[in-house]
């Protein structure tokens, strides 16, 4: 009987130890579930403050480009009337150097003209 009792006793212990460590198991799951949300919520937030930002530089990257393709074009004859060393040929004996058109960085643009050496 004693025997049999404690036999009882300890299959009951068995189980009881079982069932917390399922327990305790399934709230570890339960808490690693949680973070691993909480880590997917910060990423998606973080990857749509990334979006944003990229965006950003995209639409004014766009405007810089536009604004390149007229400077290009300016610079581009400017060099045509230039020599080696930057400056306008020593064949000009009338002592004037037209300056080439620019725009400013306020927005206002200078049209070319001559000017005196």
């Amino acid at each position: 009987m004693r025997l049999e009792k404690q036999i009882e006793e300890r299959l009951n212990r068995e189980q009881q130890l079982q069932a917390e460590k399922l327990r305790q198991e399934q709230r570890q799951q339960e808490e690693k579930l949680k973070q691993v949300n909480q880590f997917g919520a910060v990423i998606e937030l973080l990857n749509a403050s990334l979006t944003q930002q990229e965006e950003k530089p995209k639409q004014v990257n766009q405007h810089r480009t536009t604004n390149n393709y007229r400077d290009n074009s300016t610079s581009n004859q400017q060099r045509t009337t230039t020599n080696f060393w930057g400056s306008n040929s020593s064949s000009n004996s009338s002592g004037k150097v037209y300056v080439q058109g620019y725009r400013r960085k306020d927005g206002t643009h200078i049209e070319g003209h001559w000017r005196n050496k």
